[in-house]
């Protein structure tokens, strides 16, 4: 099986739900996402914080979706458009 290359793999919409609290890889992953498309998330340290909060809400209410403050498959997609990013769905190239 191929691997998501990139950031690609974190946009998939299948992805853990991320909130205050979550810690990991994909939160860093995502923390960086949202500073490419112009939000400032802090540092990308994997924690998802009061600072992450923030920039997920920002683009949340920028992309006219749920302004919740949590990582969905809504603001999986919205981050993508803000990024210009295709999400990798799968290996066959179908979307």
């Amino acid at each position: 099986a191929l691997q998501a290359m990139g950031h690609a793999g974190v946009l998939d919409p299948n992805g853990r739900l991320l909130q205050s609290g979550s810690v990991g890889a994909d939160v860093a992953e995502i923390q960086a996402l949202l500073g490419l498309a112009g939000y400032d998330a802090g540092a990308a340290d994997g924690v998802f914080g009061p600072v992450t909060m923030t920039a997920v809400l920002a683009l949340q209410e920028d992309m006219s979706i749920a302004a919740e403050g949590v990582v969905g498959p809504g603001t999986r997609q919205a981050l993508a458009q803000a990024t210009g990013i295709l999400p990798l769905l799968g290996c066959d190239g179908q979307p």
